[in-house]
């Protein structure tokens, strides 16, 4: 699950820097024709420029991506323990008692419905005799 929101997440990465690469271009070119641009057009610019430097930042999102990738990577390399050796002892114990005691709870039941059924007989004997 981890795995499949960090490849969502790198995809959306690189789908967010290639539109905006796009873009960048298609501005570049459009000023590369000589036109000159209107304040607005050059304040888009540049925040789109920032926003390029800021995407591009080690510490920003593509470090933490790839942060998060090795550490993903090498949790899966990571040879995990089988549950049996996660479980402690003391929770084994616990457990172990729980079920003592269950045990001992269902004996007693059992002996009081056999108790029950055969009393349930004699009087149902009693009645049919009468």
């Amino acid at each position: 699950n981890m795995k499949e929101k960090l490849e969502q997440y790198k995809r959306k990465y690189q789908e967010q820097a290639h539109r905006l690469l796009q873009v960048i271009r298609k501005l570049e070119a459009y000023q590369a024709r000589g036109s000159s641009w209107y304040p607005e057009e050059e304040a888009f610019y540049a925040r789109l420029e920032h926003i390029q430097r800021e995407l591009n930042k080690p510490t920003q999102f593509k470090g933490r991506l790839n942060e998060l990738s090795s550490l993903v990577s090498m949790l899966d390399d990571t040879p995990q323990r089988p549950y049996q050796e996660q479980l402690e002892e003391e929770s084994l114990s616990q457990v172990k008692m729980c079920l003592d005691h269950q045990t001992r709870g269902l004996i007693q039941l059992t002996k009081v419905i056999k108790e029950d059924t055969a009393e349930a007989e004699i009087c149902y004997e009693q009645v049919q005799n009468q």
